[in-house]
């Protein structure tokens, strides 16, 4: 029987709420939204090579093994909801040198998550937690230098850093919440 203390009243109604799911096709092609709909997509698919492929270039580039990473990271959160709550506003920053210049969305989202363990062979699954994210997508080269905006040989790529950290959170919520055998 599940814990119904973890949490507070409201954070367990907008959990236990219908979840509803955001799919990539419902976005432009190569929006910000679109590629974070992917990514998300991507991760309850379990598609590790497709989420790494999604990621920032340079983020990837500079990972001894970013596979391992997200998996690490994201296997033990099964994504069952997902909505984009704010489509971000394209800007371009200054940044030092030598990049001198960063193209960026933040794209706010809320995702629902079963926590599901895996101990001894048996699978345990948490309930569903809600969270809120703010994705950080930037515009780059395949070279994993900043691209301006529109320029044709950039794309998005999410910074799974600005979701890490919040994903770990609610990792971390499993803790928190009694889980039942699945």
């Amino acid at each position: 029987m599940a814990d119904r203390t973890a949490g507070s009243a409201r954070e367990r109604q907008g959990a236990s709420q219908p979840m509803r799911w955001h799919r990539p096709e419902r976005y432009e092609v190569g929006s910000p939204p679109r590629v974070l709909a992917e990514y998300v997509d991507a991760w309850r698919r379990q598609d590790w090579y497709g989420l790494v492929t999604l990621t920032q270039t340079s983020w990837r580039t500079q990972q001894p093994d970013p596979y391992g990473l997200l998996i690490a990271t994201y296997q033990e959160l099964q994504p069952v909801g997902f909505l984009i709550t704010g489509r971000g506003q394209i800007r371009e920053d200054v940044v030092p040198p030598p990049l001198d210049f960063i193209t960026f969305a933040d794209v706010t989202c809320r995702i629902w998550y079963r926590i599901v363990t895996e101990v001894d062979g048996e699978q345990y699954e948490g309930e569903v937690v809600r969270a809120e994210h703010v994705a950080r997508l930037v515009y780059e080269g395949a070279d994993g230098l900043p691209r301006r905006y529109q320029d044709p040989y950039g794309s998005y790529g999410v910074n799974p850093k600005s979701l890490l950290d919040q994903d770990r959170s609610a990792a971390d919520m499993r803790y928190q919440t009694s889980i039942r055998v699945g």
